[in-house]
């Protein structure tokens, strides 16, 4: 039998490769093959080097004696709703979370979270420079804090007993919403964070596991809120995966035109 090992890539984010994974696993298991999943990227390993999905989650499929092995690379799905409902699919039937990072999850939510509870991704860092850096789209650069504040108190306003779970890779983000909205604010307190441009997975040091957990519990948080506000960035985009009925406002597709991510309103 034919079973596919999906790798990730050498320097990808934790939720590109996330998507580009799914998207393979999707499309070979209508094929009836086994995807066995392999994650090495050193960014997120530590010096155990150690198969990093399985760190975080349940092997999808096991290596038999007698397999035909084929080694490969994901690709994202095409950008259209479909998508947002082919990959909850692929989650739903194929992703389990391990145990202990699923208790942390839930005992965070029970803690901290209220009726309603709006999640903020505020993806800073070298985000600012990404069109420099990565040769991505300057539209995708973070909006003014000020906008985010004005939605998030938009949201409190208009929701009674509400909150704000932040999601940040930003010591300057994270002080800005304390300042602006107080106790209302949770997040994650021992997250690795940048206090300037430096990117948290490429430019800082630290347990890549440690940086992996992080990230994959801000998402997994995030898509157990109630409404989500968003700039551009993969892992608000999983959360929409994770959670194919949760809502979300896009500050960058409102204020700088940039719809790569609008496809998942359908």
């Amino acid at each position: 039998m034919k079973t596919f090992r999906i790798h990730d890539t050498p320097k990808g984010g934790f939720f590109s490769d996330f998507r580009a994974t799914l998207s393979a696993v999707s499309e070979l298991k209508k094929q009836g093959h086994k995807c066995n999943i392999h994650w090495s990227n050193y960014l997120f390993q530590s010096e155990a080097k150690e198969n990093i999905w399985e760190v975080f989650f349940h092997q999808i499929d096991e290596i038999d004696s007698g397999d035909e092995v084929l080694d490969i690379r994901g690709n994202p799905l095409p950008r259209e709703y479909s998508t947002r409902t082919t990959i909850h699919d692929t989650i739903e039937k194929y992703v389990r979370v391990n145990k202990n990072i699923q208790e942390e999850v839930d005992s965070f939510v029970e803690k901290n979270f209220t009726k309603n509870t709006v999640g903020v991704h505020l993806r800073l860092t070298d985000k600012a420079v990404c069109h420099i850096k990565y040769g991505e789209p300057e539209t995708g650069t973070p909006v003014d804090l000020e906008l985010y504040k004005t939605h998030i108190e938009e949201y409190l306003n208009s929701n009674e007993d509400s909150s704000v779970f932040l999601a940040t890779d930003s010591k300057i983000g994270l002080n800005f919403m304390k300042s602006a909205f107080g106790e209302k604010v949770h997040f994650i307190e021992d997250n690795i964070r940048s206090d300037g441009e430096e990117s948290v997975h490429v430019d800082m040091g630290g347990n890549g596991i440690e940086k992996a957990k992080n990230v994959l519990m801000d998402c997994l948080l995030l898509s157990k809120c109630n409404y989500m506000i968003k700039g551009i960035s993969n892992v608000a985009l999983c959360a929409l995966f994770f959670n194919k009925d949760l809502k979300s406002f896009n500050l960058n597709s409102h204020y700088k035109n940039d719809t790569r991510e609008d496809f998942v309103n359908g």
